[in-house]
């Protein structure tokens, strides 16, 4: 008798056992994963549903949904070290800013020569803080997510979907004048239309996000390659013209001109890179005209009070310079501590200095501009360290965009994520936790996508079929 027959024997049984117990793995588990990017578009998405979760229990309640979040993707797919390796710069400056806000809370002086710092309202900085947390898992949700192509594109689409589900939901609201039942939402103010979230500004921003985020998915069909799905390619038109006539019925000046100007960008990548790509450019043309007379009709169907408001755009740019120059100085007063988290309807009160700037001001809530606003929160440190996770992400996304190309869906994207950006230099969009948790998933998936090394393969599923590989988006 051989001596290996026994040994070979249990080989053979443990690599038999080995093999099935993946099988069984994968029977039970390649439901939840497959289910995981729906869960946290709608988680993510929420917020736009309740009111921009734009109060103190609001950003509890989103730093909540959010760390459930984050340990399920956990859970789901179990980033291997590298991913953390390649996050953790961004975490430890989020890290870093966070303590900052803290001493400045508790008045530590930190500053040779400087006198300690005031926070104005010290009461409320752990909500605050916990909305500032909830951006930060946000990020990290994001980036999980945008490690794996499918799950990436799986996650993009439900949250425009989602999207789309609320703003119908308040133009329904609107349209039947239901929303007084509801202590929740006031979806229509001054004829402006506000949406779920209460604000025509911050609704207009996420509805130009959305239809450009639509617009880059019907353009995705046109890539060579791809498996045509008409179906699909109309429910994503569909959507661009909902969010469209959304954003029209905000009569949000700023937003619509900028979301004219980066669809244009959008249509010229696209036409620019139709030889590399091959697209037909009948197909092309066709898709970009009827694009653009879908924001035509709406324009002129719906876009009256747009109109008007155009007319007082000079007076009202004026005083919203005379307020960035009012909070500018108030920045140059604690350049190095700000105020605190959560001070600026104390500190707008206490430095209402005149007759005229009581009138202008009285009743705002935020700086118009978010630079503005983190140098109020924690002065230029903070603002530094804020902006140092912002530029290390954004040169990553933009380094792995370069690299594949600009792909048609990657690019639209991006273009979303400068919609909300451009939107909150004049305005509050990212003072409100809805929009920037959903503008930090955004980027983290995008970072997660390509900027953080080389993805990991698929777990328990196996890796994604050749015709994907390397493809975020599959419209």
């Amino acid at each position: 008798m051989n001596a290996d027959g026994p040994a070979l024997g249990l080989q053979v049984r443990g690599a038999v056992k080995r093999r099935a117990r993946p099988a069984g793995l994968r029977a039970l588990w390649t439901p939840v994963r497959d289910q995981a990017p729906a869960l946290a578009a709608l988680l993510l998405s929420l917020g736009a549903l309740l009111g921009g979760f734009n109060s103190l229990l609001g950003q509890a309640v989103a730093y909540i949904v959010n760390a459930a979040l984050l340990i399920f993707l956990l859970v789901v797919y179990r980033p291997a070290g590298r991913f953390w390796r390649r996050v953790m710069p961004v975490l430890l400056l989020c890290a870093a800013a966070t303590g900052w806000v803290w001493l400045v809370n508790q008045g530590v002086r930190m500053i040779p020569g400087a006198g300690p710092p005031v926070a104005f309202a010290r009461d409320l900085f752990g909500p605050e803080m916990l909305g500032f947390l909830a951006g930060v898992l946000a990020l990290t949700c994001g980036a999980l997510i945008g490690r794996h192509p499918d799950a990436a594109s799986r996650f993009l689409r439900w949250l425009l979907l989602f999207n789309a589900a609320w703003v119908l939901w308040g133009l329904a609201l609107r349209a039947s004048d239901m929303d007084m039942a509801f202590d929740l939402w006031t979806v229509t103010r001054q004829g402006r239309f506000t949406g779920t979230i209460g604000n025509a500004n911050v609704t207009a921003a996420l509805a130009g996000a959305m239809a450009i985020l639509a617009a880059g998915m019907v353009f995705g069909y046109l890539q060579p390659g791809r498996r045509r799905r008409p179906v699909a390619a109309l429910l994503a038109g569909a959507g661009f013209f909902l969010f469209v006539g959304a954003m029209i019925a905000t009569a949000s000046r700023f937003a619509a001109l900028v979301a004219v100007v980066l669809l244009l960008v959008l249509g010229t990548g696209l036409i620019g890179s139709r030889a590399r790509n091959r697209i037909r450019a009948a197909t092309l043309r066709r898709t970009v005209l009827a694009l653009a007379a879908a924001g035509v009709v709406l324009l002129a169907a719906a876009g009256a009070i747009l109109m008007d408001r155009f007319s007082s755009a000079g007076g009202d740019l004026g005083d919203r310079f005379t307020m960035w120059r009012h909070y500018a100085e108030l920045v140059g007063k604690a350049p190095f501590y700000g105020y605190g988290l959560g001070a600026f309807p104390s500190l707008n009160a206490h430095f209402l200095s005149n007759i005229e700037m009581a009138q202008s001001v009285w009743n705002v809530n935020s700086a118009h501009n978010i630079m503005l606003q983190l140098l109020l929160n924690g002065g230029f440190p903070y603002f530094g360290l804020l902006a140092l996770a912002f530029l290390y992400v954004g040169a990553a996304i933009l380094t792995g965009l370069r690299n594949e190309g600009w792909p048609p869906g990657r690019l639209a994207a991006l273009l979303a994520l400068v919609q909300i950006f451009c939107c909150a230099l004049v305005d509050i969009c990212l003072n409100v936790p809805a929009l920037a948790i959903l503008f930090l998933a955004m980027a983290g998936v995008l970072w997660g996508g390509r900027a953080i090394g080389r993805r990991e393969p698929a777990l328990l599923t196996g890796p994604a079929a050749p015709a994907d590989q390397g493809r975020l988006y599959k419209f």
